[in-house]
């Protein structure tokens, strides 16, 4: 490897380290518990695709994940249908590349950017599993900002958790 390969691959993961501390003090400053490490196999927010070098990922508790690439980030959550149901879709997928899996049969997408909501809620009452998957792509620099309204929208309450 030239030193320039090395100063270049240097350079993207001290961008992604730095996005991944700042991502981290701010979630804690918000109040969120959560942990994060480098893994193999992120998703490039992007095109989607599974990137086969190490990236940052967080757990964010009663939440989801986030993963850090050098294109962006993914959050990804695990949802009931009734939890998936009582979010307003417009609040969660506007204006942000999105998709939602049936976590029976990961093939199965119950909706992706485009979606009109009408077309989510009915393939998501047609779908057995009372299980699901939420990527929202998030191309560009790391922002809490971003990242504020999707966490409050996914965050498990303390009533839903009474329940089970």
């Amino acid at each position: 490897m030239t030193q320039t390969e090395k100063d270049a691959l240097n350079s993207v993961y001290s961008r992604m380290y730095e996005s991944a501390l700042q991502l981290d003090a701010a979630l804690n400053s918000g109040g969120y518990e959560c942990d994060w490490g480098w893994y193999n196999h992120g998703i490039d927010p992007n095109t989607g695709d599974v990137v086969p070098y190490p990236v940052p990922v967080f757990t964010v508790y009663g939440v989801g994940g986030i993963a850090i690439t050098p294109e962006g980030s993914v959050f990804d959550s695990r949802l009931s249908k009734i939890k998936l149901m009582s979010m307003n879709p417009e609040t969660v997928f506007s204006g942000r590349r999105a998709e939602v899996y049936d976590m029976e049969n990961g093939e199965t997408v119950v909706f992706s950017s485009g979606d009109d909501v009408k077309t989510f809620i009915s393939r998501l009452f047609l779908t057995p599993s009372d299980d699901f998957r939420v990527c929202v792509y998030m191309p560009g620099a790391v922002s809490f900002n971003e990242f504020r309204s999707l966490l409050a929208e996914f965050a498990v309450r303390e009533e839903e958790t009474d329940e089970e």
